[in-house]
């Protein structure tokens, strides 16, 4: 006997009815609700096959929120990869209204020599554990400190030569120079991410260098000659904020992207929220973000996918992740760096985690979305996997995603998830 799946779910998008599925992220036109099951004895055994292996229909007895929970907690005490966000420094050469770490750097101090030596004495304790370690580089701009980063990149490839190792990097992208580029590829750079606000002139009033100059023309000519150098195998995301930006004024961005190379490119789109340091009204929102993705496929662009399987972001894990700060201390997310339950520990000078259990733990249950009963009977959950665990942990309750911004990128051509 076969049942719909639950996690399927009808959208109507204009006159187009459609089908997804949160679980296999299947998508069909033209099927209306209930029609499945009423219409299934008409159906000829290949297009049975069809939606089975899509994920729209499944066996009667097979339990699918059984199956989610255990895929969740599988992946949240992971042990085979690390994945550690090297902070350096929150320096930055720009002066964006809306950065929630400038005025912070009085209280993480950087002491670069100190940082990367015990680093190293933490890598010697722990690297060895995991099967593949992918060392992301952030900050502040992480390209201000990419020669001592570069080093450290060098001297681990080296010593574990038979592990797999990986870097990634956000960054503002003023100073990926062709150099620097080379340079990430020859550390199997995975994934490099950039970000403009909205289209050129928005941009130039936002994302300005210390200095007030602008530095819109300089990022696309680095995101070009990036885009010409880098491989197949990186991924290349570039992150879009809206901030009162229409679409057509965006399509103006995209168009500044060389033609030849779009298919390298996956867009993120995100509406620029209020923090404690920015606020203002912003009319766009995550409803409006399909009008945004549709152009953004027109012209050939991919669309940003959730790439972390089994969990909302990177923070919603063991510790298999977190970011090491300027002063060793270690965080599960730096979006609120007044907010210390974040932080789950510190390395001290022999390299050596001592954590916080007591954070530590907290951040754990609050990332288990599969214990809350609202979660478990929503049909999104495999893909919003109960929201931001920093939201969760600070207010007592979640931060729903919306269909368009968790489920609807998965309607588009996007990267694979690894």
């Amino acid at each position: 006997m076969l049942k719909e799946s639950y996690y399927n779910i009808y959208d109507r998008n204009g006159s187009v009815d459609r089908l997804y599925n949160s679980i296999s992220k299947a998508s069909a036109e033209c099927i209306n609700e209930g029609t499945i099951l009423s219409n299934l004895d008409k159906m000829k055994s290949d297009e049975v096959d069809l939606l089975k292996e899509n994920g729209f229909l499944v066996d009667d007895d097979f339990r699918e929120q059984g199956m989610i929970r255990y895929l969740f907690l599988k992946n949240l005490y992971s042990d085979k990869i690390l994945n550690v966000v090297l902070v350096p420094g929150l320096e930055c050469n720009f002066d964006c209204p809306y950065c929630f770490e400038k005025n912070l750097k009085k209280r993480y101090k950087r002491n670069i020599e100190t940082y990367f030596s015990t680093l190293r004495k933490y890598a010697e304790q722990y690297f060895g554990e995991y099967e593949l370690i992918e060392i992301s580089l952030f900050g502040g701009e992480p390209l201000l400190f990419y020669e001592e980063c570069s080093a450290f990149l060098s001297w681990v490839e080296k010593k574990w030569k038979e592990k797999e190792i990986c870097t990634s990097i956000v960054t503002n992208g003023a100073l990926l120079t062709e150099k620097v580029a080379l340079d990430l590829i020859k550390h199997n750079c995975r994934s490099i991410q950039i970000t403009i606000d909205g289209d050129k002139e928005k941009h130039n009033q936002t994302r300005c260098f210390k200095n007030g100059s602008r530095s819109y023309d300089l990022l696309m000519e680095n995101i070009n000659c990036c885009l010409k150098l880098i491989p197949d195998s990186t991924r290349f995301n570039l992150r879009i904020n809206l901030n009162n930006i229409a679409v057509k004024r965006v399509k103006t961005t995209l168009d500044d992207i060389d033609i030849n190379f779009r298919n390298k490119v996956s867009v993120l789109f995100r509406p620029i929220y209020n923090t404690s340091c920015f606020k203002q009204i912003n009319e766009n929102n995550f409803a409006e973000l399909e009008s945004f993705y549709k152009i953004a496929n027109d012209m050939g662009f991919k669309i940003v996918q959730n790439s972390y399987l089994y969990q909302a972001c990177e923070s919603c894990s063991g510790t298999n992740f977190y970011y090491i700060m300027p002063d060793l201390s270690i965080w599960k997310c730096i979006n609120d760096l007044s907010y210390d339950k974040a932080c789950i520990g510190q390395i001290d000078n022999n390299g050596i985690i001592k954590f916080n259990l007591t954070n530590f733990l907290d951040w754990l249950d609050n990332a288990d979305c599969t214990a809350d009963v609202k979660c478990r009977k929503c049909k999104l959950m495999p893909d919003c996997y109960g929201g931001c665990t920093l939201y969760r942990s600070k207010n007592g309750k979640r931060s729903c995603k919306e269909f368009a911004m968790c489920s609807v990128p998965y309607m588009y051509e996007g990267d694979q998830n690894p």
